[in-house]
């Protein structure tokens, strides 16, 4: 099987690393049509933790949920940001300026989102 989520790919300082992406809404000239691109991205060395994509189940809240209390070494969860950065999301306030659109945010922290309103 192929796919992002399998293998290894090694970039180095100075590389240039080839994206491609499909919009799912319109960009482009049109005056009626706004939108940004963000790239978001992390290395292994600022994460060593860093998972490949192919377990997505949620780190639990409590870290005693997890094997021998660190959730970071404990492999049966996702993993693509550290849990401190992911508690520190948590703790803050959502951007109430975000496109909501039919949405039903369940609460004012920033991992409910429209993509995810159930955090």
């Amino acid at each position: 099987r192929g796919g992002s989520n399998v293998g290894k790919l090694f970039y180095y300082g100075g590389s240039i690393l080839t994206v491609e992406w499909t919009n799912q809404h319109g960009c482009g000239t049109n005056p009626n049509v706004d939108c940004n691109l963000v790239l978001q991205y992390m290395c292994e060395d600022s994460n060593p933790d860093l998972r490949d994509g192919t377990t997505t189940d949620t780190i639990p809240d409590d870290p005693d949920d997890c094997v021998d209390g660190d959730c970071s070494k404990d492999m049966r969860y996702g993993m693509h940001e550290t849990f401190e950065y992911y508690y520190q999301c948590k703790m803050r306030e959502r951007n109430k300026g975000l496109f909501a659109a039919s949405q039903n945010i369940n609460r004012d922290v920033a991992t409910h989102t429209r993509q995810n309103s159930g955090g």
